[in-house]
């Protein structure tokens, strides 16, 4: 069985494809899987995933169900103990799986977020995790700032699932996406129940 199984949901995202699977294969990190969820899509990127990466785990959902579901089917078919989510729009450091399973320092580490950058501009921040403020809405920590100021590894109270590492275990005990949320702020409720059960 994989160590950690990689679930990359896609909704008529081909054009990503090739530089995403790509970066992948050249993983310092080789103790993996990757599920790919194609949620409905009608550009022909699941016939493309099953021609250019045989070795890809192919799902094919119809109709289309969101985010939040597509990847809790990947979830259901994953055999790794860490759940690594990522968005299909990214092209991964070569480094990167090997940095989020390094990031379970601890028992009680249930996520791992991964350091997001603009693609447009890769000196600045998309996230570097999810904060929360006073009214408990979820934030993009460090958003449009420069990378070199965020390097320095913290806790946060969660990753945003477009580049995150779940423990298995954790979402045993506290159970997967919640499904109302179909796109968006699905990761800050998981992080926030994640937290409320004693994760961190």
């Amino acid at each position: 069985m994989p160590e950690t199984s990689v679930i990359i949901t896609n909704w008529n995202g081909k054009e990503w494809l090739p530089t995403c699977l790509a970066a992948l294969t050249q993983q310092t990190y080789r103790d993996f899987e990757i599920i790919f969820v194609d949620d409905g899509s009608t550009d022909g990127s699941a016939a493309w995933v099953a021609e250019h990466h045989p070795q890809v785990r192919l799902i094919e959902q119809n109709p289309h169900v969101g985010f939040a579901a597509a990847n809790n089917i990947g979830i259901k078919a994953a055999r790794g103990k860490y759940i690594v989510t990522l968005n299909n729009d990214t092209q991964p450091d070569e480094n990167f799986l090997q940095a989020l399973v390094a990031g379970v320092i601890a028992p009680d580490v249930g996520m791992v977020a991964a350091q997001m950058r603009l693609w447009d501009a890769s000196q600045l921040l998309d996230s570097a995790g999810i904060t929360v403020d006073w009214a408990g809405f979820g934030w993009n920590r460090g958003f449009g700032q420069p990378v070199a100021a965020w390097e320095t590894p913290q806790e946060v109270f969660g990753p945003c699932a477009g580049a995150a590492l779940y423990r298995r275990e954790m979402l045993d005990e506290i159970g997967l996406f919640d499904e109302d949320f179909y796109a968006y702020y699905e990761d800050v409720d998981l992080a926030w129940r994640a937290r409320r059960g004693g994760w961190r």
